[in-house]
């Protein structure tokens, strides 16, 4: 049996996983020598043959070449790459279809491949389960760095604690993961939504509703929430409990998201019928109802008009990221476009600083920008 450190790894594996990544992070540059296998042995505290079964194991990796008499020098990174038998890459996992946010792809996409690696780009659908394996798999390939929007706020703690036991560079999108040590690239949701709702005021509107997934559950629309409500506040509106909608209330008030509904078409075009049947039936109907995202936002308003209710004459539509349905939509939908392709650049940047051993911030804000478009009339 081979001799196991605390994590369940071959002690051989140890060495050879921080030596490997010493020549990756540039510690051992083309052309330098690692420490002999007696110094690695001292080093480590292990007999000869692991140090010698780890040197080896460099080197069919074509990480370095052993000569005698001249020891064990590093190769470039070429030939370790054609070694491994396929290029470094970096994989991007999103919670998502991929056909959903291009622009952060494109832009990751770009710049690995002037860092001369690849990506990888994966769905996880906003299940915990599937993430998980995707991730595992990943680890398995020995991928060189992982961008994950998370599939759920809470979760997969283990996995993602594995990565940094494991000193695999690790990127957020979105949201961070509490207690894991990485960096996220996210927006100010809270005060995107707060101009968006000052927006609609500023248009007249004062019975305005929100329409989202749920406060509750979701950290960036939990952030949406709260900008929505200070803006209301701030302009003198008294928050109304009857125009605050969440897709996955049952009808007693308790929260359930069943994750797969929350991706199905169909679900999502009865649930925004349910709520405008809802909110028309009040004795004082919204005028206007701000989505919290550009996919309840296009349900609305295809269901509205199903009803005949006239967008945006008698009810103006807010959504949010600025997704290309927004522009192709019935009527073009006013909303909140965030800088994907800033978020895509900067995620690779990170990894990279990441594995050159730099130190790097722990949250990052990318810019917001308002998109008027035809959803939204003054009244």
């Amino acid at each position: 049996m081979p001799n196991l450190n605390g994590n369940g790894l071959p002690l051989y594996k140890v060495i050879y996983d921080d030596i490997k990544r010493g020549i990756e992070s540039g510690e051992f540059n083309p052309g330098d020598k690692i420490p002999t296998e007696l110094e690695i042995a001292e080093k480590y505290s292990v007999s000869r043959i692991t140090a010698t079964r780890a040197v080896r194991e460099l080197e069919q990796s074509g990480f370095i070449t052993r000569a005698r008499k001249r020891g064990s020098t590093v190769n470039t990174p070429d030939s370790y790459n054609a070694g491994n038998g396929q290029s470094p890459f970096i994989s991007l996992i999103l919670p998502f279809e991929v056909s959903n946010c291009l622009a952060i792809v494109d832009a990751a996409q770009n710049n690995a491949f002037l860092n001369n690696f690849t990506l990888s780009v994966y769905n996880s659908s906003r299940d915990e389960d599937t993430e998980r394996n995707i991730i595992e798999n990943l680890l398995e390939m020995d991928a060189a760095g992982f961008i994950v929007w998370p599939a759920v706020p809470y979760g997969n703690l283990e996995i993602f604690s594995k990565l940094a036991i494991n000193k695999k560079p690790l990127v957020f999108l979105d949201f961070p993961k509490t207690g894991i040590n990485a960096p996220c690239i996210s927006l100010d949701n809270r005060a995107a939504m707060y101009e968006l709702t000052n927006y609609v005021i500023e248009n007249g509107h004062t019975d305005i509703a929100f329409y989202s997934t749920s406060v509750k559950d979701l950290p960036t629309e939990s952030e949406r929430y709260r900008g929505h409500i200070n803006a209301l506040i701030e302009n003198g509106i008294v928050p109304k409990r009857e125009y605050i909608l969440e897709i996955h209330n049952t009808p007693d008030g308790e929260y359930s998201l069943n994750r797969d509904d929350s991706a199905n078409f169909e679900y999502n075009a009865f649930k925004a019928r349910q709520s405008l049947e809802y909110l028309m039936s009040l004795k004082a109907p919204p005028t206007a109802v701000i989505c919290v995202n550009d996919i309840c936002a296009t349900h609305v308003v295809r269901e509205a008009l199903k009803m005949s209710i006239a967008i945006p004459e008698t009810l103006s539509v807010t959504g949010f990221d600025n997704l290309d349905i927004c522009n192709y939509a019935q009527v073009p939908i006013t909303t909140v476009q965030q800088d994907f392709k800033d978020m895509g650049r900067k995620a690779v940047e990170l990894i990279m600083q990441m594995r050159k051993g730099k130190n790097v911030k722990s949250n990052y804000v990318i810019a917001t920008d308002l998109v008027k478009r035809h959803s939204v009339t003054r009244i």
